[in-house]
């Protein structure tokens, strides 16, 4: 990778995990390796030295800037993150993420000729006020970019109430590698699987719920439940799972689960309870599997 690259594409995406949106994007770059240069800058906290993301990223040959932070928005970080652009001075800023957002944001307002920015929504999360309130302060970013990818119409509609300019916003559905699906395993009893974070906003409560008003409604009826993820909400969820004879002995918390793939042939129902998404990889995997979906309408 050279500076001065007018083909360079350099990607902002703060995670420690390789999940949906990390995957997506490695894709995303392979696809379009012939015809562009990509780096990415991520974040590391503290007395991090790597990550599952830096990892497979450095894996498929990616060039990864680690801005090093002692602390949520720390001023040498966003110091870090100019230096970056102004060493490699890319053609495009490609940004998944508010911290980056907010960063680049200022920087556009001091310095002249910056690059096209690109800003990726991945939907909201919504675990205490303060993170609903770093929502709202990211749907304002979102006007500040010259172009906004969106996975849904929903989203689209969304930013366009907060003030972002509709013209501005371009969907893009999500999409995963068409694979032969895996021989199904027939499960007793039946297996319901829900993958994903454990957080508020992604509903795991609400199923266990359903299921105690399942189990009460048919207590002869025989099933188990898989929820496999990790997240703020994993011990809240397991206690609640205790507290709940219903539950007891038929709930499973694999934790975090590298390649979901192992799980769609022993799933008999897939299952999600999410109160808000965007095209989420899982239901796409779990088509793609032939694996029965019930879902929210989100």
């Amino acid at each position: 990778m050279q500076p001065n690259s007018p083909q360079h594409i350099m990607v902002f995406m703060e995670t420690y995990d390789f999940g949906g949106p990390a995957k997506n994007l490695l894709r995303v770059m392979k696809l379009l390796e012939d015809r562009y240069t990509f780096s990415v800058c991520t974040y590391l906290r503290g007395s991090m030295h790597g990550s599952e993301f830096i990892h497979e990223l450095e894996k498929a040959g990616i060039t990864v800037h680690i801005l090093k932070e002692r602390f949520r928005y720390d001023p040498k970080a966003f110091f870090s993150l100019w230096r970056c652009i102004r060493t490699y001075r890319p053609a495009i800023l490609q940004i998944h993420n508010a911290k980056s957002r907010l960063y680049v944001a200022l920087l556009k307002t001091l310095v002249k000729n910056f690059p096209t920015t690109l800003s990726c929504y991945h939907g909201e999360t919504w675990t205490d006020a303060k993170q609903q309130a770093y929502n709202k302060l990211d749907r304002w970013l979102f006007g500040k970019a010259e172009q906004v990818v969106v996975v849904s119409d929903t989203q689209k509609k969304l930013l366009s109430e907060a003030g972002v300019d509709e013209n501005k916003i371009c969907r893009i559905y999500n999409g995963i590698p068409i694979t032969e699906a895996l021989p199904r395993k027939e499960q007793v009893p039946p297996n319901i699987l829900t993958l994903g974070r454990f957080s508020h906003e992604k509903g795991q409560k609400i199923l266990l719920e359903a299921l105690i008003l399942l189990s009460q409604h048919n207590p002869e009826l025989a099933w188990q439940v898989t929820l496999a993820g990790d997240g703020p909400d994993l011990l809240s969820l397991q206690d609640y799972v205790r507290n709940h004879p219903e539950l007891e002995n038929r709930v499973r918390f694999p934790g975090y689960i590298k390649n979901p793939d192992t799980l769609y042939p022993e799933a008999s129902i897939y299952v999600l309870p999410s109160l808000t998404e965007g095209i989420p990889n899982v239901l796409l995997e779990a088509a793609l599997n032939e694996v029965p979906i019930i879902s929210t309408s989100v």
